[in-house]
C-alpha cells in the first residue's frame, strides 16, 4: 500500500450528499468552524444507512438544481466563444518569429511587441504581466487576431455566440510579484473583468503578499482569489502565519459551500520542497448548503511514524488469501490510519453524526491472459494483492464501501449531474 492520505478521495464521497438548505433554529449547532471534538459529542442519526441514503439523494438533486442556473449565465456563453476562438488561433502561444530574441527589462519586463513575436519558453516569460499587454481583436475573415499595442491593458475582443461582430471582451490587467513558485508566477495584484457588450457578466480578482527570504523560494504569506460570475461567487483565502486557508461558493445569499483548513508544521518548507511529510496535522471543516458539514482530523506526524514500508509488489500469483504478500502489512496501516484519521459526515440541521469514513484492508483481484504458442492456446491467470478502500462506518456498525453506497441508488443524481456538465460544455 502506497503512503497516501485518503482525505480528499474521502471528501469526493461527501460531496454527493450536498444538502438543502439549513433551518434557523441555532440551538445545539456546529460552532463556524467545528473541530472532530465538536462532532463527538453529537448523537448518530437514526435513519438507517438506505433511509440516510434516499435523503442524501434528495439533497444532492436540490444542490445540483441550485447549480443549473450556472449555465444560463452570460459569462458562460462567452467564455465558450472566447474558447473557441482559441481552438483556431492562440495569439499567445504563437511562434510568429522564431529569430527574435530578447533580454526582458528587470523591471517592466519585454516588450508587447516582443512578448507576441517570441513563443513562451518559461514561467519566468509568463510572470511579466504587461509583457502581454495589447489589443487582440478577432478576425472573421483571416480566422486569426489582429494584434495593435497598449500600454494600460491586456484586451481580447471576438464574437459570442452567431455574433458576427465582437460584441465580448476580456480586459486583464495586474501587477507582478516577480516571483515564480513552483513554476507558477505569484501575482501581486490582478484584475479580470469579462463583458457581453457593455455588460459586465465576470471578474476575476487576485491578491498575494509575496516575501523571499535568504534567497529561499518564494511562498505567498497572503493570498486570495476571488471569482463573480453573474450570481454565482467563489472566494479562496490563504493565510501562511495563521496556517488557514477558507474557501466559500455562494449563489445569492445562499452560501452553497463553506470549508476552512488548518495545517500545523513547516509549511515553508512542505511547499517548497513538495514534501507533504513535513506538514504535522491538519483540521477540516467543509459545510454544504448550510445542512451538512464535513469535519475531519489527521495526525499526519504519528501516522507516518507508525506507517510500516511494504516489500515489493510480488509478481502475478494465484493462491490463497494467506498467501498473498503485504496482506498483514496492509491491514496494520489501515489500522494505523483509521487511529490518526478521523472524518465524519454531519448532519448540522439534524444536529446528528451520519457516519464516519474510514479505510478497510480488501484482496483485490485482477484477470490477465496471455497467449502460448507452446501449447497453441491462450492461458489465464487470477492476480491476487492486498490495497484499501474507503468505507462508511454507521451508528449500528454497519459498514459500506464508499464507492458501493453512491453508485447505487443514485442514478437520478448522476443523470442530473451529467446534463449539468453537459450544459457547461
Amino acid at each position: 500500500m502506497k503512503r497516501k492520505h485518503f482525505l480528499y478521495a474521502l471528501l469526493a464521497c461527501g460531496m454527493m450528499a450536498f444538502a438543502s438548505c439549513g433551518n434557523d433554529d441555532k440551538e445545539n449547532n456546529l460552532p463556524d468552524e467545528p473541530t472532530v471534538d465538536d462532532v463527538e459529542k453529537l448523537p448518530y442519526s437514526s435513519l438507517t444507512p438506505e433511509q440516510q441514503k434516499d435523503k442524501l439523494a434528495q439533497e444532492a438533486n436540490a444542490f445540483i438544481a441550485q447549480m443549473n442556473d450556472l449555465s444560463k449565465e452570460k459569462s458562460v456563453e462567452v467564455f465558450k466563444s472566447f474558447n473557441g476562438c482559441l481552438s483556431i488561433s492562440n495569439p499567445f502561444f504563437e511562434e510568429k518569429d522564431d529569430t527574435a530574441i530578447y533580454e526582458p527589462d528587470p523591471v517592466v519586463g519585454p516588450t508587447s511587441v516582443q512578448a507576441r513575436n517570441v513563443k513562451i519558453r518559461s514561467a519566468e516569460d509568463i510572470m511579466y504581466i504587461n509583457s502581454f499587454y495589447g489589443k487582440y481583436s478577432w478576425n472573421a475573415a483571416t480566422q486569426a487576431w489582429d494584434t495593435s499595442a497598449s500600454s494600460a491593458a491586456l484586451v481580447l475582443e471576438f464574437p459570442v455566440g452567431k455574433s458576427t461582430t465582437n460584441n465580448g471582451k476580456i480586459e486583464v490587467t495586474g501587477v507582478s510579484s516577480e516571483q515564480v513558485f513552483d513554476g507558477v508566477e505569484l501575482p501581486k495584484q490582478l484584475t479580470a473583468k469579462v463583458y457581453y457588450g457593455s455588460d459586465v457578466v465576470a471578474s476575476i480578482e487576485v491578491n498575494g503578499d509575496v516575501k523571499v527570504q535568504n534567497n529561499d523560494p518564494a511562498v505567498p504569506a497572503t493570498a486570495s482569489v476571488t471569482l463573480q460570475m453573474g450570481s454565482y461567487k467563489l472566494t479562496q483565502s490563504f493565510n501562511k502565519a495563521d496556517k488557514k486557508a477558507t474557501a466559500s461558493f455562494v449563489k445569492g445569499a445562499t452560501t452553497l459551500i463553506s470549508a476552512t483548513a488548518n495545517v500545523s508544521g513547516n509549511i515553508d518548507k512542505a511547499l517548497q520542497e513538495s514534501d507533504g511529510n513535513l506538514i504535522t496535522g491538519g483540521n477540516l471543516s467543509m459545510e454544504l448548503m448550510g445542512s451538512l458539514a464535513i469535519v475531519g482530523a489527521i495526525d499526519v506526524a504519528q501516522y507516518n511514524k507508525e506507517f510500516v514500508e511494504e516489500t515489493d509488489s510480488p509478481s502475478p500469483s494465484e493462491g490463497t488469501e494467506g498467501q498473498i504478500p503485504n496482506g498483514d502489512v496492509c491491514k496494520q496501516n489501515v489500522e494505523t490510519y483509521n487511529k490518526y484519521h478521523e472524518l465524519y459526515l454531519v448532519s448540522t440541521t439534524d444536529k446528528t453524526k451520519i457516519a464516519r469514513l474510514i479505510q478497510k484492508a480488501k484482496l483485490f483481484t485482477d484477470e490477465y491472459s496471455y497467449y502460448d504458442y507452446q501449447s497453441d492456446k491462450y492461458i489465464s491467470h487470477t492476480y491476487y494483492y492486498w490495497g484499501t478502500v474507503e468505507v462508511l462506518k454507521f451508528n449500528d456498525n454497519t459498514e459500506v464501501e464508499a464507492e458501493v453506497y453512491f453508485s447505487e441508488g443514485f442514478d437520478a443524481v448522476v443523470k442530473n449531474f451529467e446534463n449539468f456538465i453537459t450544459s457547461l460544455q
